[in-house]
């Protein structure tokens, strides 16, 4: 950016008034040095009424100390600009100014300097992009004025509630973003959960975003700087060796927020854990048998020597586990020793990954993908191939993992007979649209291969494909395998954990890059089996992905989506998910009020799509039905409410604008640079956060009653619907 405002100057101004602005003085060497003097050393100045930067000689000579108390005041009627201090200074002593609470990094970037045991250390922590954000949560960080990016401390708590609280809001499902809107204008706790699913995926992503961004640092561990450190203050004084020293400084510093971090994101994540112990809920897994009719027993102990014999020879590691049956005869990890949270359980060597990575290295499928009839397949299909290629060969890398895993059984393997117990639901729905969208996408595909010569008609069949699929969903798994890129992993473990809604799975490469690492956020017992919460989905993916369900949900993730009919002006603004009974254009005929219904529905962001939960009727659904069986009066009445309201939320702009998408992204920092000190107390504590009122058009939904008529009228329309 400097250098660009350089060349716009430079040589223009130079050849226009070579008097004023000789090239050999405005080069570009001064011109950063004279940048960095007005940066690092511009004070606040008022003058003819307003605040402006200026160069102040002899009192940029002062010194920073962040315990002084110092007052920055331009004396009007003497034209002067003074300092005055709140602490008395004795002869002889040096006399400091006060920058503000300046974290090291600001300090060594703009000043030159660092402080060893500064206070004011922070970590700046970039958790997302608005632009990778649906609308829905953008509005929900505005109107709880939560920023994306998030400052870590070295005081303790080192994490703060708007940075859990962001990443809380950034993490929600659809469903739980549509119950927690509804939560707007009123307030909403700090720090409070949103769902189990929600608070595990929290704790998940902050741990792995904290390590991803340890990893980045190659210069070794916290003790190999602090030894650094030692060998720098035994040598005789230099300047280079000075640099060295603040930099050291800098990141050592760095280095120990995350660390502290990371253990408070282990803390919490336990104390919620040990909250949430008690109101586990029971489990069912349904044991219908699979069309493909692959399940497999293996209640022999040859069987179990073997796997462990292939897991010894290809690296898998799963120190203080024990590989053994369960009840049903699959293999599970038993715990030898007690084994806290976040520990390693098991490390597979990268190689042996399913990913797209080593799909490119498995013939005749890697030769094939090179082929123009099935070049740039995307991710998803290319391990879906990988699958189907590898479970049936005669010799593959991972034909004991094949041979020994647990058996798939879910909804979309299901036989017809099966499915007539899920008449009726909104799943077995969702199972006929899949099983058609997945044949149409098997046709395409066994074609591709035909042309490219790799179609095996006894290999490449529709049941095959179908299993593949359903495989690739039930053990997929999103990972980082490098400082940038996340593929889509099958970790090869033959083991089936038992189901435990607490017990969140992470994935990350080991140090050395060479394994991954699978860690649980729970504590196992000696003796006790290998558990996981397959990331807690809703209660239909739940089933439909794993062949799970729970007996009771708590009321954590047990929602059925409801979609109603806004007349089709509406409509074409929804996203086209859900079945409307009505026909919206004999609606409109029928209903000349609509077009003003649909312009209340488009200001209040009414949509079709909602979310049933089975404690009561959603705020935004009841809403929705008022307007839309609302008389000429009523919508008067609405009307008038939303003008107001539109007045109200501009009023509000002109006196504080909300914050902007791009605005979204800037940290509640320390103080900036052009500011002059604040009034933050030593100890670097900062004013309580106020209750934030929504100021969005979201705010202002018709969520109360709107007349006794009108009210009768909508929810007997409501129940018209449900039934």
């Amino acid at each position: 950016k400097l250098r660009a405002a350089y060349d716009r100057l430079f040589p223009a101004l130079s050849i226009a008034d070579a008097d004023f602005f000789p090239s050999e003085h405005f080069t570009w060497t001064l011109f950063v040095w004279a940048y960095q003097i007005v940066w690092s050393r511009a004070l606040s100045v008022e003058l003819e009424g307003e605040r402006v930067a200026a160069l102040v000689p002899l009192g940029d000579m002062a010194n920073h100390n962040p315990l002084r108390r110092i007052s920055y005041i331009t004396d009007l009627p003497t034209q002067r600009f003074c300092l005055k201090t709140g602490d008395g200074i004795a002869a002889g002593q040096q006399a400091f100014i006060n920058y503000g609470p300046r974290p090291n990094e600001k300090l060594l970037f703009n000043y030159g300097f660092v402080f060893d045991d500064n206070q004011e250390e922070a970590f700046l922590l970039k958790i997302g992009s608005a632009g990778g954000l649906s609308e829905d949560k953008l509005g929900l960080l505005r109107a709880r004025k939560l920023a994306l990016d998030q400052y870590l401390t070295k005081r303790e708590p080192h994490i703060q509630s708007q940075l859990l609280d962001a990443l809380r809001t950034c993490l929600m499902t659809d469903e739980e973003s549509y119950f927690v809107a509804q939560q707007l204008p009123h307030d909403i706790p700090d720090g409070s959960p949103i769902s189990l699913r929600n608070e595990l995926v929290m704790f998940d992503t902050l741990r792995r975003l904290l390590l991803h961004r340890q990893r980045k640092f190659s210069t070794g561990s916290i003790e190999q700087d602090e030894e650094l450190l030692r060998q720098i203050d035994a040598e005789p004084y230099a300047e280079r060796l000075d640099r060295r020293r603040r930099s050291v400084v800098y990141r050592l510093g760095q280095k120990r927020i995350l660390r502290g971090a990371l253990g408070c994101v282990d803390k919490l994540a336990a104390e919620f854990l040990q909250l949430s112990r008690e109101d586990l809920v029971d489990v069912v897994s349904l044991s219908s048998v699979a069309s493909s009719g692959s399940k497999q027993r293996l209640g022999q102990q040859r069987s179990i020597d073997q796997c462990k014999a292939w897991l010894a020879t290809v690296g898998i590691v799963s120190p203080h586990w024990k590989l053994d049956a369960n009840d049903d005869a699959l293999l599970q990890l038993t715990a030898q020793q007690q084994h806290e949270p976040q520990s390693v359980i098991v490390s597979v060597p990268r190689s042996l990954l399913i990913c797209e990575h080593t799909a490119r290295s498995c013939e005749p499928l890697a030769s094939a993908l090179k082929s123009k009839a099935i070049e740039g397949l995307d991710e998803e299909t290319v391990l879906t191939l990988l699958l189907i290629q590898e479970s049936t060969a005669a010799e593959s890398r991972w034909k004991a993992f094949f041979e020994h895993m647990a058996p798939v059984d879910t909804p979309l393997l299901y036989d017809d007979e099966d499915l007539q117990a899920l008449q009726g639901t909104q799943l077995l729905q969702r199972v006929e649209d899949l099983r058609e969208a997945y044949g149409d996408e098997c046709r395409v595909l066994l074609n591709a291969l035909g042309q490219c010569g790799l179609f095996n008609s006894k290999v490449h069949t529709w049941e095959r494909f179908l299993w593949a699929k359903v495989t690739l969903e039930h053990l997929g798994n999103r990972v980082h395998v490098d400082n940038s890129r996340i593929e889509r992993v099958i970790v090869p473990i033959p083991v089936e954990p038992r189901f435990d809604p607490l017990a969140h799975w992470s994935y990350a490469l080991a140090g050395d890059g060479q394994s991954l690492e699978a860690r649980s956020s729970v504590a196992y017992a000696p003796g006790a089996s290998l558990s996981s919460n397959q990331g807690l989905p809703d209660l239909v993916e739940l089933y439909l992905t794993h062949g799970v369900v729970l007996s009771d949900a708590g009321g954590l993730c047990d929602t059925l989506p409801l979609g109603i009919s806004l007349g089709k002006d509406a409509d074409a603004d929804q996203p086209d998910e859900m079945d409307h009974d009505d026909d919206d254009e004999e609606q409109e005929e029928n209903d000349p009020l609509m077009p003003r219904k649909t312009a209340l529905l488009k200001h209040w962001r009414l949509s079709s799509g909602h979310c049933l939960h089975k404690t009561a009727a959603p705020a935004k659904l009841l809403a929705a039905m008022r307007v839309l069986v609302a008389t000429d009066d009523d919508l008067d009445a609405l009307e008038a409410a939303r003008d107001s309201h539109v007045l109200q939320t501009q009023a509000r702009q002109q006196q504080q604008p909300d914050r902007t998408t791009a605005e979204l992204a800037s940290p509640a920092a320390p103080a900036s640079l052009s500011e002059p000190p604040s009034d933050a107390s030593a100890d670097g504590s900062t004013p309580k956060r106020q209750k934030v009122l929504a100021t969005d058009a979201a705010s202002s939904i018709p969520m109360s009653v709107v007349n006794q008529d009108n009210e009768l009228a909508a929810r007997e329309q409501l129940r018209a619907i449900l039934e």
